[in-house]
């Protein structure tokens, strides 16, 4: 009860302890019921309206428009729609049921009495034997076979005028009528008295009402040995069931009221304990800001609220990751870019600063052409990275002979590979196709071979490339092997090998070419940082893997796995 003050909330909480307490003890009676009933929902009915003046008061009037569209409000509604329709199912079924077994109950009763009065006929006399005092509010008479009156007994307390009336009004009906008209068709002997007369009771029925009551009559047929009708004994009862149904209207309308109210207050009460934890991550979520990523929910529940925060919370790792990504490629595309620049600044500016012979001049320009093929080269596999991770790259499918291509990479990287003064060595290769992009598998590959030549220059000599037809998980595969013998790579650099601007060797960032070096010598010598990391994701698009094995100062060995289309 956010919006309700505590006095409000103490004097809510004592006049609905009075009310229960009524309902409690008020048993058959119907005042204390129905005024314990009253003050539960006064009170709860003077507890929403207090808590809505208050929302108002303290938020205007968006409050309103808050309430009714959240989702604490409309669990609320949805219970108390829910509890309507089953109590009035249940109030329904309840009263029919009552109204059945009442009205059986009092068919019997009114029927008993009847076959009780009408063997109290003296045929000699032609009288009923009623005694002194009818029962309380009873009304019994005798009629001839005409259906005029020859006896009549009922309570004093009502009026004769009334009463004569009354019967009056039974034995001029259309269905007494036809009574006495039909005769003895479709009746039934109900008991034989030692004179000889039977009593028969007839399917006849009415309602009458009387002094505030409504009055219920059956008729008896009296005949002798011959079946000659002698008289009928009609008897009427007050109907006590409309009474009884008509508190059970009321009881059932008050109940149905007090649990409606009470199931909608307990229902938002319910709901706002239960939304608690999503107002905790909503508040958390606020704070949290591209700074401050690091920030998780913290919960100890195990239902769907610690799902969606596990989730949440893996969601945001994901964020910071990206973001930690985002800062790190940023900064360090910025650090790669500026350094190419800077050279060529200065280069620019020692040409600018004093004339030079045209030996010093074709220097600083090969220089500056190193840098610009430097830079191009980053651009373009800046530019493949980002199509990649956007999903803008279109891999042109063909078939295409692996071994083919193996060639023209070692081909291609013959000049570069004699310059490093490595040797590059091809194992006898099978011919196996696959299905694939010609142009990003050159690329893969090249990325792969020339990664090694980088490497293996200076502390080893030879690049051997190997390509096996394997089998696994029940699949071909081709495996490129491309293993160097160069001084390896130690185990903390290989979980980041494939990312990118990751080098093994630091000092080759900046490392420029050596003199006389061609443009692809000195761009290999120095490296982008992107090769492996596009090879990685060339292999993933061609639904294969890259992987490597290296030892520290024993070389390195990357495998490519490429699934298989056809062998020849």
């Amino acid at each position: 009860m956010k919006y309700l003050p505590k006095v409000y909330y103490l004097l809510s909480l004592l006049l609905l302890g009075v009310g229960i307490v009524l309902l409690l003890l008020s048993g058959t009676n119907m005042r204390q019921y129905a005024s314990g009933g009253g003050i539960v929902l006064l009170d709860l009915f003077l507890v929403g309206v207090v808590m809505l003046v208050q929302g108002i008061r303290k938020e205007g009037r968006s409050f309103l428009g808050r309430l009714i569209r959240s989702i604490r409000f409309r669990l609320a509604l949805w219970y108390m729609a829910t509890m309507i329709l089953l109590l009035i199912i249940s109030g329904n079924m309840v009263f029919a049921f009552m109204r059945w077994s009442l009205s059986t109950a009092f068919d019997k009763s009114l029927g008993k009495r009847l076959v009780q009065i009408a063997s109290s006929y003296e045929a000699d006399k032609n009288y009923l034997a009623l005694g002194e005092a009818p029962p309380s509010q009873e009304i019994a008479f005798l009629l001839t076979p005409r259906g005029e009156i020859q006896q009549s007994s009922f309570d004093p307390a009502l009026k004769r005028q009334e009463v004569l009336n009354l019967v009056t009004q039974v034995t001029a009906s259309n269905s007494f009528r036809q009574i006495l008209q039909r005769g003895l068709v479709e009746d039934y002997p109900v008991r034989s008295l030692r004179d000889g007369t039977d009593i028969y009771i007839t399917d006849f029925s009415a309602t009458q009402h009387l002094a505030d009551d409504e009055y219920g009559f059956d008729l008896a047929r009296i005949t002798d040995q011959q079946h000659k009708i002698l008289a009928y004994a009609l008897v009427g009862m007050p109907i006590d069931m409309f009474s009884w149904l008509n508190r059970l209207a009321t009881v059932q309308w008050q109940t149905a009221a007090f649990t409606l109210f009470l199931v909608g207050a307990s229902g938002y009460w319910l709901a706002g304990r239960a939304m608690r934890p999503v107002q905790h991550f909503t508040h958390t979520a606020r704070q949290i800001s591209e700074k401050s990523l690091d920030q998780r929910l913290r919960t100890s529940l195990h239902d769907e609220f610690g799902e969606l925060a596990a989730t949440f919370n893996y969601v945001l790792e994901r964020l910071e990751d990206a973001f930690e990504r985002q800062r790190r490629f940023t900064s360090d595309a910025s650090h790669e870019l500026r350094t190419p620049l800077a050279i060529v600044d200065l280069e620019v500016t020692r040409a600018l600063a004093r004339e030079h012979s045209q030996e010093e001049y074709r220097k600083m320009l090969t220089v500056v052409q190193q840098e610009i093929f430097y830079m191009s080269r980053l651009v373009n596999d800046l530019l493949t990275l980002s199509r990649a991770e956007a999903g803008q790259t279109l891999l042109h499918w063909e078939e295409i002979e692996l071994s083919e291509t193996v060639v023209d990479t070692v081909e291609r990287l013959a000049s570069l590979a004699q310059e490093m003064g490595v040797e590059i060595a091809v194992t006898a290769l099978p011919e196996l196709v696959i299905r694939g992009d010609h142009t990003f598998l050159m690329q893969l590959l090249v990325n792969v071979v020339e990664n090694a030549v980088k490497y293996t220059a200076g502390s080893g000599s030879q690049v051997l490339i190997e390509m096996l037809q394997c089998e696994k998980d029940s699949k071909q595969w081709a495996k490129v092997c491309i293993s160097d013998d160069g001084p390896g790579i130690a185990e903390e650099h290989r979980k980041h090998l494939f990312e990118r601007f990751y080098r093994t060797d630091q000092s080759r960032t900046h490392h420029r070419a050596s003199p006389g070096a061609s443009e692809e010598g000195a761009i290999a010598q120095r490296g982008s940082g992107l090769g492996l990391s596009i090879a990685k994701w060339i292999v993933h698009e061609h639904g294969g893997d890259l992987l490597v094995r290296s030892e520290y100062g024993q070389g390195s060995t990357f495998e490519i796995w490429l699934p298989i289309l056809t062998t020849k």
